[in-house]
């Protein structure tokens, strides 16, 4: 009688990706865009595309071969040069998934927030944001360990002043009403307490006292997620998650979907790991475009995140960027015609 071996759940991956350059797309936005008074959540800077797109599919082609699909989330044309005849990439527009009294959107936590409705995707997932971009090669393992998605379970403390920070303290706010901080790490305490977090498990220490979740690690990488979770959420805490989607651009009573996230954490259904060893975050107004040329260049990273922000010459800073990339993804992939 034939053992059957185990096998290690599917995995697919989705990317959001906008085009700034789709004139009759930045027509539809301008004309919402003015009734909104935060600035910051229309800022140019959340939508302007840098022409890496191409670079994105290679890196998964090339060091992510394990992937069953992926999914491109656009509300744009998708590029020419894209090969819609592989049978892994699926391209999936907004109205295919999210509900129409949330649409037009312009935030892009509405759309995460509904990315379990795609038709067709695996319970297992991992959410790539159109600047988080693999460098060399992944395991699925990566990202889980057999059907637990991989997180840190490390505590922080938040405060508030940006949007991105109250969009933290409000997910935070919906974890502490839905679990008791004492019971989730008596129930894990080894996922919590665990060697693989360095040092930053020092930091669960130093907020034992603290009754209440106080914040969560936050590594701006790719996230594993799992659609069931998701669905759980939207089932428990329906009137938060409505109330997000519903903000046409960001707003200060968002949830975002490291809730998401955080909700396997509190429910102990995730794998421990040092997520900062596989990636590297890099702001672009803060560190320039010379550290992040470096990291492709000589491999670094598994996956690194370039967040956009003000640079002197952006020209110029595409240039430098596409041409780390090209030294290594010069190849054209499976995804390319």
């Amino acid at each position: 009688m034939a053992i059957l071996k185990n096998v290690e759940p599917d995995v697919d991956i989705v990317v959001t990706w906008v085009d700034d350059n789709d004139i009759e797309w930045r027509e539809t936005r301008d004309r919402f865009k003015n009734s909104e008074n935060d600035s910051e959540a229309q800022s140019d800077l959340r939508f302007r595309d840098w022409d890496l797109l191409r670079y994105w599919f290679r890196g998964i082609a090339n060091y992510a071969p394990w992937v069953r699909r992926v999914y491109l989330v656009t509300v744009n044309p998708v590029p020419k040069w894209l090969n819609l005849d592989n049978g892994k990439v699926v391209v999936v527009h907004h109205e295919d998934f999210i509900p129409r009294v949330y649409l037009p959107t312009y935030n892009s936590r509405v759309i995460e927030l509904n990315l379990h409705r795609i038709e067709g995707l695996s319970e297992n997932f991992v959410y790539f944001n159109d600047d988080y971009f693999l460098c060399k090669p992944t395991k699925k393992s990566h990202f889980f360990k057999g059907d637990l998605p991989r997180a840190m379970a490390v505590s922080n403390s938040l405060s508030v002043g940006d949007n991105i920070s109250h969009a933290m303290l409000n997910n935070i706010q919906l974890l502490n009403e839905n679990f008791s901080k004492h019971h989730v790490l008596r129930e894990s305490p080894l996922k919590w307490f665990n060697l693989k977090y360095g040092i930053a498990m020092l930091q669960n220490l130093a907020l034992l006292p603290w009754p209440r979740f106080t914040g969560f690690h936050n590594h701006h990488l790719p996230l594993a997620l799992k659609r069931s979770v998701a669905e759980e959420i939207w089932n428990r805490e329906f009137d938060a998650l409505d109330r997000t989607s519903r903000s046409r651009f960001r707003q200060f009573t968002d949830v975002n979907p490291f809730l998401i996230s955080w909700w396997s954490i509190c429910s102990g259904k995730f794998a421990p790991a040092h997520l900062k060893k596989y990636g590297r975050y890099f702001q672009l107004d803060q560190v320039g475009v010379a550290p992040v040329v470096d990291s492709i260049r000589k491999q670094k990273y598994s996956t690194i995140c370039i967040n956009d922000g003000s640079v002197p010459d952006l020209d110029a800073a595409k240039r430098e960027i596409q041409s780390a990339f090209e030294s290594i993804l010069s190849e054209p992939c499976r995804f390319e015609r």
